[in-house]
């Protein structure tokens, strides 16, 4: 996450996009990318939780620029579902743009967070995804709000149906250009029969058919694992407030990703904007686009 505090939803879906933008900005899905500067304990980010938080600087850059486009649809285009519906089906990862209306954007105003939830202790990731505390939550915006670069604190991967159950049902159905959730509607036309059986067998959580997730941090932030998303679904992803950059490989590179053999949905390099092409030389090989997603 760069530029400031960002707030950010991503939904687990079946036969859905990747990135959904209310206006005309960048989106994508896999990584983010982290900050320059290291956070010194000065006046300007007086929080006391930043203390667990470790040194570490990282430069601001992008070793990918050359990497092709992602493809755009719009939301407001006649046919933006069947154009949708193609790009799904050859695992091609595209930008909603134009889908405001769609989106619950007022939760993209960190002080409704302050207001509503403030006093919640939530889980925040410090530095690295094992390294994890309670925190109060307005504390926590306090800090990402301070845009301390490279704070580290990240509050990622939290079930909105879990923590904020009154927020569900404004934001757990995809944009309609993105056509049906078949995890929430698997009886809906065209939903296939494995994920009907799944569900019907138990295989499938009720919690994992409405799996909705928020994630909230300041600049320097970013996710701890190159990754597909869990059980290997689709997903749709909107960016409320802030900016957040994804790195985004086809599925047919995905040798050159180094997948770990014992989590084969996770890539064994951690920074992929700084690889060591000498551990992981296939990874020159893999055409990685970027975008940023903003509100």
């Amino acid at each position: 996450v760069h530029g400031g505090s960002s707030l950010f939803l991503s939904q687990l879906v079946v036969a859905a996009a990747m990135a959904v933008l209310p206006s005309d900005a960048g989106a994508g899905a896999d990584s983010d990318l982290e900050s320059d500067s290291d956070y010194s304990g000065s006046d300007s980010c007086s929080n006391p939780y930043l203390m667990i938080v470790p040194d570490t600087p990282r430069p601001l850059t992008n070793p990918f620029v050359d990497a092709p486009p992602i493809a755009r649809v719009s939301a407001h285009a006649p046919n933006a579902r069947d154009l949708a519906a193609a790009l799904v089906a050859s695992h091609t990862p595209f930008v909603l743009v134009d889908a405001a209306a769609e989106l619950p954007m007022e939760l993209g105003d960190p002080q409704l967070w302050r207001t509503r939830f403030g006093e919640l202790i939530l889980p925040i990731n410090a530095g690295d995804r094992h390294s994890e505390h309670l925190i109060p939550l307005s504390w926590f915006l306090d800090a990402a709000d301070a845009q301390c670069d490279n704070s580290g604190l990240y509050l990622r991967n939290l079930h909105v149906a879990d923590a904020f159950p009154e927020l569900s049902p404004s934001i757990e159905t995809p944009p309609r250009a993105l056509g049906e959730n078949f995890l929430t509607s698997p009886q809906a036309p065209g939903a296939p029969q494995t994920v009907r059986d799944a569900i019907e067998s138990g295989l499938i959580p009720r919690t994992w058919r409405s799996w909705c997730e928020v994630f909230i941090g300041g600049r320097g932030a970013g996710c701890p694992l190159f990754h597909c998303d869990v059980m290997n679904t689709h997903a749709w992803s909107a960016q409320l407030c802030g900016t957040k950059r994804f790195f985004v490989v086809a599925p047919e590179h995905t040798e050159c990703v180094y997948p770990l053999p014992n989590a084969p949905l996770v890539s064994a390099i951690r920074d992929v904007d700084f690889a060591d092409y000498a551990r992981y030389p296939l990874f020159r090989n893999a055409v990685v686009q970027t975008v940023d997603l903003g509100p």
